[in-house]
This record gives C-alpha cells, structure tokens and sequence, in this order.
C-alpha cells in the first residue's frame, strides 16, 4: 500500500468524575497533519485540558439501542454487540457514540469510544507513530504491551496497553487500532486500575464482535 502523509493522535478519552458530579467525557486536542509521516513536535500551548462541555450537550445514555444488540455506525461502516452492563452516550466533539458501564464500579466510570483516521501505509508505522505522539500529549503515559488482535470476522488489529494518570487519577488504557485498508478504526478502552473482571471480559466480547463493511 502507498504510504500516507497524514499521521495524527486521533483522541485520547479520559471519564472523570467528582463527588455528586456526572461523568464528564474528555476530550483532548488532535494533533495537526504534517507533510511527512514523522511525529509532529507539540508547542507548548498543545498541552491537553479538560473541554468545557456546554449545558446542552448530551453525555447520557441514549435509548437507539440495548445491551445485547448489535450497534450500527453508518457513517463509520462498522458494527459491535453491546456488550452487557453497558450503554451507548453521545460524547461531545466525536462523531461515533461511545461506551460506558451502566453501573460504576470505581473512582470514575470505565467507558469506550471510538474515531478513525484516513491512512494507507501499514498498521505497525501508524502504532508505532500514534505511541510516539500520545506520549507527548500525555507524558505520564506508560506503554505495558503491545499485542496482535483479531475479530471473529477476521479484521486483524493491534492493541496497545498502557498505564496513564490525569488530574492525579491512575487508570489504564488500551487503544485497539484496525487496519481497514485505507482508514485505521482507533477504539480506546479507558478503565480503573481495579477494574472489575467482568468489565474486562466484556470489552474482549466486544471486541470480538466488530464487524466492519466497505
């Protein structure tokens, strides 16, 4: 495959919560494109803050559909079962609809969400450039494993494993990357550092379920 000139952080999601608060969706800024496939240097006004989300934006549940049935982004032409014990929310600034456990568990509440990018080189350059650039925006972002991973219907992705911290909140965070030929699906996992098991075995199910259609 011809070799793309557009690598960027796609997002970096981060669910917080404060006492007698809602969960409040993150998210970070995008890195600009470059001419070239090298990581871009961040000016210092790029450090990550919080999006003020306005009063009307939508952050809860929606009722399109529910755990057990198979979720339909037509825009993004991919599909995934929702996995049980979770629901759907809309997070402001993304264009898919996100994850997030119906009934936390831990500090914050774990969740999911989604984007993806134009790209037609190979998925190893696109981790290898994403890694480099979320460490920037992210400093505290430790890299624990990066492993092959493949649906049930055969779309082969790779998973990185990382441990980060935010506003002094420890979590983990796994970013699945799936190379659809000419666009990489990016689907961050966000979790506690206790995460309950059963959050765990859900999101390989998920994981497992997506489908994708040309």
């Amino acid at each position: 495959m011809k070799k793309a000139t557009l690598i960027s952080v796609s997002f970096l999601i981060v669910s917080l919560i404060s006492v007698g608060c809602t969960p409040i969706p993150v998210t970070f800024p995008t890195i600009a494109p470059t001419a070239t496939s090298q990581p871009t240097s961040i000016p210092p006004t790029a450090s990550p803050q919080p999006t003020p989300i306005p009063p009307t934006a939508t952050t809860q549940p929606t009722e399109v559909v529910l755990e057990g049935e198979r979720y339909y982004e037509k825009e993004g032409g991919f599909s995934y079962i929702i996995p049980d014990g979770w629901e759907i929310f809309e997070i402001p600034g993304l264009k898919y609809f996100g994850l997030t456990e119906s009934n936390p568990k831990g500090l914050f509440p774990s969740n999911v969400a989604f984007a993806d990018e134009k790209f037609s080189g190979l998925l190893e350059d696109y981790v290898d450039s994403a890694i480099n650039l979320y460490k920037q925006v992210m400093p505290k972002l430790e890299v624990m494993n990066i492993d092959r991973v493949d649906t049930d219907s055969g779309i082969r992705g790779t998973s990185v494993e990382t441990r980060n911290e935010f506003n002094n909140v420890q979590m983990f965070q796994v970013f699945f990357m799936f190379d659809l030929g000419e666009k990489v699906l990016v689907m961050t996992y966000t979790m506690n550092v206790d995460e309950a098991l059963e959050n765990m075995l859900a999101i390989r199910d998920l994981v497992h379920s997506l489908q994708f259609d040309d």
